[in-house]
C-alpha cells in the first residue's frame, strides 16, 4: 500500500495541529448524515457555529444541503472572521441539478462576507459540474482565497467546461500549495487551462489529478507546474505514452523537483517513457529523496529496462532504502520478475504482484489505442438466438442487458484474457440496440445496474459479478456508445474499489477507449 499523501509543508501541518488541539475552534458534523432542507433543519449546525466564537475549522462531509439551508448556514458563517478551513466535501448527495450552484454561491457568500482569509477549502465528491463551478469561481478569485493553500476538488464532474473556469480562477490562488482535481474529465482542454496557471504558482508542492481523460497535450502542459518545490506529483491513469515519458523527464532534469511521492501508475509509459523519467530521476538525484514510486500498469516488460531497472537501484554508491518501488501488473514475465526481486532485495523495497506476462505478448503498435476502437466497416450478424432477441421489438432494456452480461461473462476464457469472436459479434449487436432502443440515460442506467456499478430501480446491488468479458465487449464496441453512456461508464468505473477490483488491465484498457 502507498503512504499516505499528506500535504506537503511544514506550515500546514502545525496549522491542522494546532486546530486538532483547540477542539474549541472546530464545528463537525462530518458523518451525521442530515438532511437539511429547511431553515429548521440547519439550527443545530446554526447554534453550533454561533456558540463557537473563535471558529476555526467548519466540518459538514457527508451530510445532504438544500438551498434554503445553506442560506441559514451562510448568515450563520458571515459573522466568523476567524474561519479558515472549510471542509464542505459530499453535501449535495440527492440534490437535483439546478439546486447545487445556489447552494454554492450562498456558503461562500457567507464566508466572504465575513472577510474571512481561507487556508483550505474542500468541496470533493460533489457532483455539481461545469455549473457549480461557475458558482464557485468568483469565490475562488475573491480576497477571502488571497491565502488559499490546500484546494480539494476531487471528483466534482467539472468536464472540460468547468476544468476551463478553474484554470482562470486559480491565477489568484498564488499562495496555494495543495491542488487536489482527480477523476474530473478535464481531458486536455481542460488540463491545459489548469496547468498554464498552475505553472505560474511557485508555492506549489502537492499536484493530484488522476484519471482524468488527460493525454499529450494535457500532460505537456501540466509538466510546466512541475516545479522546485513539488514533492507529491500524482498524474495516475492518464494516458502519458512514451512520448509523454521523454516530455515529464524533461521536466525533471529542468527544475530538479524535491519530490517524495509519485504515481504515474495506468498511464501507458512503455518501457520507453518509464526510461526516460527514471533516468532523469536517477540523473538529477531525485531518486535518492523518493519515498513512493508507482508506475504499475504501464506494459513496462523487456531485457533492456529490466538491466536499467537493476543497474540504477542496484548501485552500491546510493542510497535507495527509503523507497517504495511498485513495478506491478506491467509484463516483465516471472523470470524477470525473479531476477528483479534477487537483485534488489536488500537495496530497495519492490512491489511486483500480477505482473501480466512477457512483453512480447503486450507489444502494441503505437496507434493500440486507435485500433482497439475502430468502428469502421460492416459489423458481421451474430447467432440466430442473439439475433432473434435483438430484432423482436417486444423486447426491454433490461434483457437486452441480461443477455450481454450473461454472454460476455461467460464467454471469458480465464487462459488468454479474451472473448471469443462469436461473442463479440454478438455482444456488439446487443450494445447497438440498446442504444437505439431506449433514451441514452435509460439504457445507460440499466447497462450499469446489470453490471452490478450502481443499485437497480428497485434500490438494491446485482449480484457483482467478474467483469473481466464485459469491459472487453465494451472496449470492442465503445463507437456506438453515446456521450451519456460514455459519461456514465467513467464515472462508475471510476468508484471501483481497488481492493475488489480484479479487471487490471481490461479496465484501464475500457477507460482509455472511453476517454480517446
Amino acid at each position: 500500500m502507498p503512504p499516505t499523501m499528506n500535504d506537503s509543508g511544514d506550515n500546514i501541518a502545525l496549522e491542522e495541529q494546532t486546530i486538532e488541539s483547540e477542539p474549541e475552534s472546530k464545528v463537525s458534523f462530518a458523518g451525521a448524515t442530515l438532511h437539511l432542507n429547511s431553515h429548521q433543519d440547519a439550527i443545530p449546525i446554526i447554534t453550533a457555529i454561533q456558540d463557537c466564537p473563535n471558529l476555526k475549522c467548519f466540518n459538514l462531509e457527508g451530510n445532504t444541503l438544500g438551498v434554503e439551508a445553506a442560506e441559514a448556514i451562510s448568515d450563520a458563517l458571515a459573522s466568523k472572521h476567524s474561519l479558515t478551513h472549510a471542509i464542505l466535501k459530499d453535501i449535495f448527495t440527492g440534490r437535483l441539478k439546478d439546486e447545487v450552484p445556489p447552494a454554492v454561491r450562498s456558503l461562500m457568500k457567507g464566508i466572504l462576507s465575513s472577510s474571512a482569509r481561507l487556508v483550505e477549502l474542500d468541496l470533493s465528491d460533489n457532483a455539481f459540474g461545469p455549473i457549480g463551478m461557475e458558482a464557485l469561481a468568483p469565490f475562488l478569485e475573491s480576497d477571502s482565497c488571497e491565502d488559499l493553500k490546500i484546494l480539494r476538488l476531487n471528483n466534482n464532474g467539472l468536464g472540460i467546461g468547468g476544468g476551463k473556469i478553474l484554470g482562470r480562477a486559480l491565477n489568484n490562488l498564488k499562495n496555494l500549495e495543495v491542488f487536489v482535481c482527480g477523476r474530473n474529465r478535464l481531458e486536455n482542454p481542460g488540463a491545459k487551462e489548469i496547468g498554464a496557471s498552475l505553472s505560474n504558482l511557485d508555492n506549489l508542492r502537492h499536484i493530484e489529478m488522476p484519471q482524468n481523460g488527460i493525454n499529450l497535450a494535457g500532460i505537456e502542459a501540466l509538466s510546466e507546474a512541475i516545479k522546485e518545490k513539488i514533492q507529491i506529483l500524482n498524474l495516475s491513469d492518464n494516458t502519458m505514452t512514451t512520448e509523454g515519458g521523454r516530455i515529464i523527464g524533461e521536466a525533471l532534469r529542468k527544475t530538479k523537483p524535491k519530490l517524495q511521492q509519485v504515481n504515474f501508475s495506468d498511464c501507458l509509459l512503455k518501457k520507453g517513457g518509464f526510461s526516460f523519467i527514471l533516468e532523469a530521476m536517477n540523473d538529477t538525484g531525485i531518486l535518492e529523496n523518493l519515498q513512493w514510486l508507482d508506475v504499475s500498469g504501464n506494459e513496462i516488460g523487456g531485457e533492456e529496462v529490466v538491466d536499467l531497472i537493476v543497474n540504477i537501484f542496484g548501485d552500491s554508491s546510493k542510497n535507495f532504502t527509503g523507497l517504495t518501488l511498485n513495478l506491478s501488473s506491467n509484463v516483465f514475465g516471472e523470470d524477470n520478475c525473479s531476477y528483479i526481486l534477487d537483485e534488489l532485495n536488500d537495496k530497495v523495497t519492490v512491489i511486483l504482484e500480477e505482473d501480466e506476462g512477457d512483453q512480447e505478448e503486450y507489444e502494441y503498435p503505437d496507434d493500440y489505442l486507435e485500433d482497439s476502437t475502430d468502428t469502421g466497416g460492416p459489423r458481421v450478424d451474430g447467432s440466430e438466438e442473439i439475433r432473434e432477441l435483438v430484432e423482436d421489438e417486444a423486447t426491454t432494456l433490461d434483457e437486452l442487458c441480461s443477455a450481454f452480461v450473461k454472454i460476455t461473462t461467460e464467454g471469458f476464457n480465464e487462459s488468454t484474457s479474451s472473448l471469443p469472436e462469436n461473442v463479440l459479434k454478438d455482444s456488439d449487436l446487443l450494445i447497438k440496440r440498446l442504444i437505439e432502443k431506449g433514451p441514452s440515460y435509460e439504457s445507460a442506467q440499466a447497462l450499469l445496474s446489470h453490471l452490478g456499478l450502481i443499485k437497480s430501480e428497485e434500490g438494491y446491488h446485482k449480484k457483482t459479478r467478474d467483469l473481466r468479458g464485459p469491459f472487453i465487449a465494451l472496449t470492442n464496441c465503445r463507437g456506438h456508445l453515446k456521450k451519456v453512456q460514455v459519461d456514465a461508464l467513467q464515472f462508475s468505473l471510476g468508484r471501483i474499489p481497488t481492493a475488489t477490483d480484479t479487471t487490471g488491465k481490461l479496465k484501464h484498457k475500457l477507460m482509455q477507449a472511453l476517454f480517446t
